[in-house]
């Protein structure tokens, strides 16, 4: 989407409600989240999400992390609703400055999908705790390295292929969510432009001046994206 209808989005009502939570909204991401929790939220909502963030760390990190802090979020919170956002580091390499796609891309890809149906596995039986995986967003290595004067050789090709290695894990999640009778916003609508010529297919096109580096996003997407969270934690803690 364009900034201006990013902003109209924001324009709209806030995400209000009128009684208490029932369940605590515990959100563990990667360095992602972190944009989120500094957003200048307009949802009440917002200030009830407790952010778990881990710069730089990718889903087998944050997983262990997540299953080692389950008992002490139960005791601490009661119910409590986690909300994991991983991923994106897991499907690149970063040497200093320079970010590649992973060595292994569809290694990396099946490890990503094994820690997300493992933690599945072991959080379904739990009382008291409820999960929903978010969609990982597209992200650019080009657009990274371009900014960092250490662009790459083909880094569009290699975008190219981390957003179809992004759209399978995301149908995986889909499939996680709907199990459990959650869903997750899908954050690439809100990054993507649609064109079509004459006569010709719909393209669609990423627009990256929404972000602050390629992958993080800027205050007004973190914004939208906030919102979009703070709908669904409506639904489910509430």
């Amino acid at each position: 989407m364009s900034e201006n209808r990013l902003r109209k989005h924001l324009d709209k009502t806030p995400v209000f409600v009128e009684s208490q939570n029932q369940w605590k909204p515990i959100c563990f991401s990667d360095s992602k989240g972190n944009y989120l929790d500094n957003a200048n939220p307009h949802e009440e909502i917002a200030w009830e999400i407790t952010w778990k963030t881990f710069r730089g760390g990718d889903s087998t990190r944050i997983c262990q992390a997540l299953r080692g802090d389950i008992q002490n979020l139960t005791q601490r919170y009661g119910k409590v609703h986690i909300y994991l956002w991983a991923g994106t580091c897991d499907l690149t390499s970063k040497n200093g400055p320079v970010i590649n796609i992973h060595p292994s891309p569809q290694e990396a890809q099946r490890q990503l999908v094994n820690n997300l149906l493992s933690l599945e596995e072991h959080v379904t039986p739990i009382e008291n705790v409820r999960l929903t995986v978010l969609q990982i967003p597209y992200y650019s290595v080009r657009v990274w390295n371009d900014i960092h004067g250490v662009s790459q050789p083909h880094d569009k090709e290699k975008d190219d292929q981390i957003k179809s290695l992004i759209d399978v894990v995301n149908g995986v999640i889909d499939q996680i969510n709907e199990r459990a009778g959650n869903r997750s916003p899908k954050f690439n609508v809100d990054i993507e432009k649609t064109y079509k010529h004459k006569n010709q297919c719909t393209k669609y096109a990423t627009n990256w001046s929404l972000f602050r580096d390629g992958i993080h996003p800027g205050d007004l997407l973190a914004k939208v994206w906030l919102r979009n969270i703070c709908k669904e934690i409506k639904r489910r803690c509430y």
